[in-house]
């Protein structure tokens, strides 16, 4: 009496093998890189640049709402809610230029919300100077988690009939 193999349901896949264990767990001990950060920081204001002038994008509207979203996460783990309350007025900013967007197809903002976003945007480059590789990791982890369980998080896009 031969038993039947039972079918695989998913592929395998082989666990990954560090071949730096000391330079992986290191690496995120270290401070994001100079060049890296000049980098977002020249997305970031770029996009704030295109919002602010009235040729803005869907695109750097979402990369507003990530710096945003990144910000309040660390802002919460990291620096006692400090900066919480500008925070959170930057993201209601964007939320209200988000719903002015599905209504008039072009990004618009008030002088009160651009201010706003300039705060924000000041402050997500602060942090993102004062924290290491790691940090920014389980924030990032900590955004995901928010969004995929719908904590804290408005449907802006989206047009509802």
């Amino acid at each position: 009496m031969e038993k039947k193999m039972k079918k695989r349901n998913k592929k395998y896949q082989p666990k990954t093998v560090v071949q730096n264990p000391l330079n992986f767990f290191l690496g995120g001990l270290k401070r994001i890189d100079a060049e890296h950060l000049t980098n977002l920081n020249v997305k970031n204001h770029a996009a704030m640049f295109k919002m602010t002038t009235g040729i803005g994008e869907r695109t750097d509207w979402d990369l507003l709402v990530g710096a945003s979203n990144m910000s309040v996460v660390i802002c919460e783990l990291h620096f006692d809610n400090q900066y919480h309350e500008m925070l959170i007025t930057g993201r209601d900013a964007l939320h209200a230029i988000g719903k002015r967007y599905l209504t008039k197809q072009k990004f618009i903002m008030t002088g009160d919300e651009m201010q706003s976003l300039n705060n924000m945007l000041e402050v997500h480059e602060a942090q993102l100077n004062a924290l290491r590789i790691i940090d920014v990791e389980r924030a990032y982890d900590e955004v995901q988690r928010r969004l995929r369980h719908h904590i804290n998080t408005k449907k802006v896009m989206e047009v509802t009939v």
